[in-house]
């Protein structure tokens, strides 16, 4: 059960405002593909967010982390215990976005989304905010 300001416990709310940075780094990041390049991924700029993935995990000590011909981000988290367990990793396939390149603003002081599309474009192009 949450708290009465929203979290489920101490760690939730230690990383919270880390996790919310976070967040609103990787939005930042273009990721717009194009349709018409015929080539995977479409943009060199796709690959931002991943190459940006792969440092903050190098950052915290995973040392395998890596992104592959594929586009995939993987690095595998080392055991803190001398008994055989199972390997885990971390795998990440970024999917860009292809609609447009303007993405919903939010409030860095709250960290909360007004709850509508504050983003505008073209009518009929899947970017205007609702009527």
């Amino acid at each position: 059960m949450p708290d009465s300001d929203g979290y489920v416990s101490d760690l939730a709310r230690e990383l919270a405002a880390d996790a919310l940075e976070r967040f609103l780094r990787y939005v930042r990041i273009d990721t717009q593909s194009d349709p018409h390049a015929g080539t995977y991924p479409s943009t060199e700029k796709q690959l931002d967010l991943s190459r940006l993935l792969v440092d903050e995990l190098r950052a915290i000590g995973l040392e395998d982390a890596e992104l592959t011909e594929g586009s995939v981000v993987m690095a595998t988290i080392p055991a803190t215990t001398d008994r055989e367990v199972p390997a885990f990793g971390l795998i990440a396939h970024v999917v860009p976005s292809e609609v447009t390149s303007s993405w919903p603003t939010w409030s860095a002081s709250s960290g909360r989304s007004s709850g509508r599309r504050t983003c505008c474009g073209s009518p009929g192009s899947g970017s205007s905010p609702p009527s």
